[in-house]
């Protein structure tokens, strides 16, 4: 598929997405990903429409890992995104409610970025809730740890060893 085949697909799916009650955060990065990271969802003061990982007004979990894989040199090839799209009151688990309406995105985002047909695209859940899902799906993926765990006797250099040992880098 042509770069600008998937930029218009993925722009109506995010014209989709808006469209869906609460905040929403959108992906961000590359649509010819090597590795596609999703996480559980956008924070709870997340500006709704932008972003997520990559928009400055978004700090989060995404100052600990965007420098990590600049590190590596594979920041340019990444794909980031949420399984749930919308942020939760207090930042509490998603609901099934909210998994259920997101499920299609997820399969949707994954099809216009050519997973199904690239086995050289890794999709790596970052923490045990996006990893559940991911799982739930079958979509095969490498589970890493959320980079907040390094906020709790989780050094950033064991994370980052976490990272090269999961990705092969």
């Amino acid at each position: 598929m042509n770069q600008s085949t998937k930029e218009g697909q993925i722009k109506e799916l995010e014209t989709q997405m808006l469209k869906e009650p609460g905040k929403i955060g959108l992906p961000s990065g590359t649509l010819n990903p090597k590795y596609v990271f999703f996480a559980q969802n956008p924070g709870e003061k997340l500006i709704p429409g932008t972003r997520v990982f990559t928009d400055p007004k978004c700090k989060g979990s995404s100052a600990i890992l965007l420098p990590i894989l600049e590190e590596f040199g594979i920041l340019k090839d990444s794909f980031f995104d949420n399984v749930v799209k919308n942020t939760t009151p207090h930042n509490r688990v998603p609901s099934t409610k909210d998994i259920q309406r997101w499920t299609p995105y997820i399969i949707r985002e994954l099809q216009i970025l050519g997973f199904y047909e690239n086995t050289e695209i890794k999709v790596i859940a970052l923490g045990n809730f996006a990893d559940t899902i991911l799982s739930n799906l079958r979509i095969n993926h490498i589970k890493i740890s959320h980079p907040m765990r390094t906020c709790y006797n989780y050094s950033v250099d064991e994370y980052k060893q976490e990272i090269k040992m999961s990705l092969d880098l």
